[in-house]
């Protein structure tokens, strides 16, 4: 079972994505998504994103927006507020 969980996959297609293996969303904004994703961070960055579902029990997340960059690991830095007073 414990492996089970470490699965993921992640897709962007016209605008759309879909991530799966989604344990929790730590915070998010038009500019920035940051996922907790099979014991690791996930950063998503671009513009005008939108979380447009989510089903943390069946560990799916869809977002839309123009995706700029995809981190795994570390979650993102820090919190959103430390950033933007930086």
């Amino acid at each position: 079972m414990e492996k089970e969980q470490l699965k993921h996959s992640f897709r962007y297609e016209n605008n759309e994505i879909t991530a799966t293996g989604v344990l929790n969303v730590r915070e998010f904004s038009d500019r920035e998504i940051l996922a907790e994703i099979a014991g690791t961070g996930m950063t998503i960055r671009g513009a005008d994103l939108k979380i447009t579902d989510i089903d943390v029990s069946a560990g799916v997340m869809k977002a839309s927006g123009e995706l700029h960059s995809l981190q795994y690991g570390g979650g993102g830095g820090g919190s959103f507020l430390k950033r933007l007073l930086k």
